[in-house]
């Protein structure tokens, strides 16, 4: 670490009283796991702060009015990918409490890994079991999957692809559950010829035979041309490696398998279901299949889904629904992700005695190219009303591929309109690349959601787990909106603190869009009844220096009983990037107070800033701000001490 005095000029700059490198040793730590290996992936619980509403109310995440808490599964690895694959485990240990699945495809040159982590009520935050692949470009986790208790031995097992395998030939590993549980394959599936792509897609496929042991399905999309295959494994004490069901694509390039999804019941026969996407069908406007089980099941499929339009893919994405509307039938999901350039829909089909293949729920994207429905996914019951929920996820959406995550909650008269939005954070974090149910992993009653960001830190990857919902719907109580299309206005949003001393809390939102990027940033003051109308706006300096970009409370760094603000500007010029401080007051102006420079524009010094307390216990508090660009993306944090007069 580098210490550095503070000095102060007359102009108001400031130089960072520390430094912090990335050479520091890092807070997470690789630790063992059951396993026996060394584990690089840990989940972190995300920092919660007390806060004031408006209505000048002590809130906390975990009070009612929040929609979910989260915890982040992050990968060590450089490029490793993690989130490419989520899902859902069972309970593989037999503790009582669902586990949960993260595939990390390009780990280590592409031989790939999987990372189980145990369910609890303090859910342990190293992985607790790592699966590794076995070469280089063999893309182990590409999917990943619950297969159910397959061997019927009272524990969980799961199911992991490996499409890359052998030159694209693929295959698929189970892994029994166990108290303890290991990391070595018990059943390996292995796909007919090269190019297949066997275990691209995997998933727990019911009892599709009646037998009382869970079954499993396999896509090799790429079989044939292009044509595709789907195969379908019988469980059993002495589960064997060889398909039980074989369904063939209908013809070159159809893609058939590349997604693949348990259907539940959905003809109330008792027996599981199969379905099966081909978004390459008929010029890519896409198709799917559904194969109903039964004692001996066939390959014709028993009801098929066609897309809306040429290019569409419908079929890109598949999943088992539940029962999203009680009616004791299971229902279907599937996704078309390039719906209208891009924009994406997704599809609900409600099962019945005689299911018909017209969609009952379509739900649409917004945006022309955010790719709504590139993957879906039955969610459990998250808030907790008996009724089967779903996600859709729009891995490319709000403007650079940050990502959102669509829910809606079911119910006897289920509409297309989400009732809860989770957004990515970050530029090209892509979340919702992979999105699953992942049980109850805290044994709360509710049912919680897993999603991935593939490309979070220059794709080294992260999951997040969703593990409380509110049950009912949220709304907001106030919006305040942008006043310039492209402003991107609520790019950053944060609380400010009490800035004008009235005893509410306040808030800022940046808007670094605005005006070819020179940005700006809003101040609301809070209140008993709070209007949507800025009380304070601050701009900023130049043209492109993305001002507002990041924002937030900076405490009371000057001790004059005011809490104070702080906006980035990371791309100030073209020399230097900056960041600016603003004095809270009865009559707050929008004048910086005090004005931190970074080392150079290369750094993006003041892309992220905060206030963070007062850390060395002088009585004023500091601010932190990160310049993630420095030495080649090294990275540089720097701590300002308060007091700045």
């Amino acid at each position: 670490m580098n210490l550095l005095f503070r000095f102060v000029s007359n102009a108001g700059f400031v130089t960072a009283a520390l430094i912090f490198s990335a050479f520091i040793a890092a807070s997470v730590s690789a630790t063992e796991g059951s396993s026996g290996d060394s584990i690089p992936a840990t989940i972190t619980n995300e920092l919660k702060k007390n806060l004031q509403d408006v209505n000048g109310n002590r809130i906390t995440p975990e009070e009612e009015g929040d929609a979910f808490q989260r915890k982040v599964f992050g990968s060590l690895g450089t490029a490793a990918q993690m989130g490419s694959s989520v899902s859902d485990a069972g309970d593989v240990n037999g503790d009582g409490y669902d586990d949960v699945i993260v595939g990390a495809r390009a780990f280590n040159s592409g031989i790939g890994r999987a990372y189980i982590y145990f369910g609890g009520q303090n859910m342990n935050t190293n992985s607790d079991i790592v699966l590794n692949g076995q070469a280089v470009n063999s893309l182990f986790g590409e999917c990943v999957s619950s297969a159910g208790d397959v061997n019927g031995d009272g524990y969980d097992d799961v199911i992991v692809g490996e499409p890359g395998n052998a030159s694209t030939t693929g295959k698929a590993y189970i892994y029994f559950g166990g108290s303890p549980m290991n990391n070595v394959a018990d059943v390996t599936l292995t796909g007919e010829a090269n190019g297949s792509n066997f275990g691209k897609s995997v998933s727990n496929a019911g009892d599709v035979n009646g037998d009382g042991y869970p079954d499993v399905v396999v896509g090799a999309y790429g079989y044939s041309s292009g044509t595709g295959r789907v195969y379908v494994f019988y469980g059993g004490a002495s589960m064997n490696s060889v398909s039980d069901v074989t369904m063939t694509g209908e013809a070159i390039s159809n893609a058939y398998g590349y997604s693949v999804s348990n259907a539940g019941d959905v003809n109330g026969d008792g027996y599981s279901d199969v379905l099966v996407g081909a978004h390459g069908n008929n010029s890519s406007r896409g198709k799917a299949y559904i194969y109903f089980g039964s004692a001996s099941m066939n390959n014709v499929a028993d009801v098929t889904f066609l897309g809306e339009a040429v290019g569409n893919l419908f079929g890109f994405s598949v999943s088992t629904a539940g029962d999203v509307n009680g009616d004791g039938y299971g229902d279907i999901l599937a996704g078309a992700d390039q719906y209208s350039s891009g924009l994406g829909r997704s599809y609900i089909y409600y099962g019945g005695g005689v299911m018909n293949n017209t969609a009952d729920v379509t739900m649409t994207g917004v945006v022309a190219s955010d790719r709504f429905g590139r993957t879906v996914a039955y969610a459990g019951d998250l808030n907790g009303d008996s009724y089967s929920d779903i996600a859709v996820a729009s891995y490319r959406n709000d403007g650079v591929d940050s990502g959102k995550v669509f829910v809606y909650f079911g119910g006897t008269a289920m509409n297309n309109i989400a009732d809860a939005v989770i957004y990515g954070e970050t530029y090209y974090e892509s979340l919702g690349w992979a999105i699953s149910t992942a049980g109850d992993v805290n044994g709360d009653g509710f049912d919680d959601l897993i999603a991935g960001g593939v490309s979070y830190q220059s794709l080294d990857g992260r999951a997040i787990l969703y593990d409380y919902f509110m049950k009912g719907e949220i709304k907001a109580d106030r919006t305040m909106t942008g006043e310039f299309s492209n402003d991107l206005f609520a790019g950053s949003v944060s609380d400010a603190g009490d800035v004008n001393g009235d005893g509410f809390g306040d808030i800022i939102v940046g808007a670094y869009g605005f005006n070819s990027y020179t940005g700006r940033a809003y101040i609301y003051f809070g209140g008993s009844s709070p209007n949507v109308i800025a009380d304070v706006i601050l701009n900023g300096q130049s043209v492109s220096s993305v001002y507002g970009y990041s924002v937030s409370s900076a405490g009371d760094v000057n001790g004059d009983g005011y809490d104070d603000v702080i906006v980035g500007a990371y791309g100030y010029n073209s020399s230097t990037s900056r960041a600016y401080i603003y004095y809270g007051g009865a009559s707050m102006d929008n004048v910086p107070d005090v004005t931190l420079d970074g080392e150079s524009a290369s750094t993006y010094f003041g892309i992220k800033v905060s206030g963070c307390g007062d850390v060395n216990g002088d009585g004023f508090e500091d601010v932190l701000v990160s310049a993630t660009g420095y030495d080649g993306s090294r990275g540089k944090a720097y701590l300002y001490l308060g007091d700045f007069l």
